[in-house]
């Protein structure tokens, strides 16, 4: 008997404790529980929402930047250290399209009110070095992989943002996209 007055006395406390919260939240707020069972308002989702599209795109932003710094470094060793016409000319195309794409990007970010780095990230700087130290053959075929995998990843990038609710942002993704598979074509014909 004793246990089934504990018990009843513990659910009867957790009814009472639910009942205040929902009055706590404004009456004309839709309420449900969130994945770790906090009761929650719709306004309080909406604000999340909004806050994970905002660091989604500064996110999307930042590592766009950051891709274009790192391909027009490659493509500026591509171009004075490719054993092949085919590598040294599409070193060209990278620093050419890539700096004008990072020009648009950072127009893009001072609109969003994204502060990008100045300077690659320190992966990226060490993957950098690394193929500055090659040379001949064995560059170009690093080469060639390097920039395959950024421009995967970009595509991917692109991919993703081109749903997010921002306009602008996914606009931008959606219009650059055609331009990365392009490149990524590109590169695959090069023997």
């Amino acid at each position: 008997m004793k246990r089934f007055l504990l018990v009843f006395q513990g659910v009867l406390f957790f009814l009472l404790g639910t009942v205040h919260l929902i009055r706590e939240v404004n009456a004309s707020d839709s309420v449900f529980c969130d994945d770790e069972n906090r009761i929650i308002s719709y306004n309080q989702t909406f604000d999340n929402s909004a806050k994970e599209e905002s660091e989604e795109i500064a996110r999307f932003l930042k590592e766009m930047h950051d891709s274009r710094l790192m391909d027009t470094e490659e493509g500026k060793l591509a171009r004075d250290k490719g054993t092949t016409f085919e590598i040294r000319n599409y070193g060209t195309l990278m620093v050419t399209d890539q700096a004008i794409l990072d020009q648009e990007i950072i127009e893009l970010a001072r609109s969003e009110n994204v502060v990008l780095p100045s300077a690659l990230s320190p992966k990226k700087a060490n993957a950098l070095e690394d193929l500055r130290k090659l040379n001949g053959k064995r560059f170009d075929k690093q080469f060639k992989r390097m920039i395959k995998k950024d421009h995967r990843r970009d595509i991917k990038y692109c991919k993703r943002a081109s749903n997010l609710n921002d306009k602008e942002v996914s606009s931008f993704a959606k219009q650059k996209l055609p331009l990365i598979k392009s490149h990524l074509e590109k590169l695959q014909k090069i023997k």
